[in-house]
């Protein structure tokens, strides 16, 4: 006696996607990651614009600092061919400025400081130089920093006429 088992088929009860599903299912999954790499690289974007400013801003501090540093340290040296007409080594424009300084990388030397704006067709840059007080005609300047890409630079002077 043999007993034969029957095995019935139900579709319904099977697990599994149709093809269909499957599709849909690929489709969202492709628009999720256009919409998240498109998010991260606008973010890139963002975060190199931010870096560049912040660069640009750390370039204007340290300039800023520079100036300020060899102004506090001007040496009032008094130049005279009159006794009667002293005055001290300082000359300036509204454009530039020049004066007597310490020079940091000698002691005991002194720095003719030069700070001027530059203007070319686009912008105007800030220059500030140094030449040894007692430097031969035709030495080199020592560039101290440049700051490109200002709207405009100019000097004013308390007292001035």
């Amino acid at each position: 006696m043999t007993a034969l088992a029957t095995i019935e088929h139900d579709p319904a009860s099977e697990a599994g996607f149709t093809l269909l599903e499957l599709l849909i299912a690929m489709t969202l999954l492709a628009l999720l990651s256009a919409l998240l790499f498109g998010g991260l690289k606008f973010g890139s974007q963002v975060w190199a614009a931010a870096e560049a400013k912040t660069a640009g801003t750390d370039k204007i501090i340290a300039v800023r600092s520079l100036l300020s540093q060899e102004m506090a340290r001007a040496y009032p040296q008094f130049l005279t061919s009159d006794p009667t007409d002293a005055h001290v080594a300082f000359d300036g424009t509204a454009q530039t400025m020049t004066f007597l300084g310490p020079d940091p990388r000698q002691s005991g030397a002194m720095l003719r400081i030069d700070v001027r704006s530059i203007r070319d067709r686009k912008a105007v840059t800030l220059r500030i130089a140094g030449t040894p007080e007692l430097a031969l005609a035709g030495t080199p300047v020592r560039p101290l920093a440049d700051l490109p890409g200002l709207a405009s630079v100019a000097f004013a002077y308390f007292g001035a006429e």
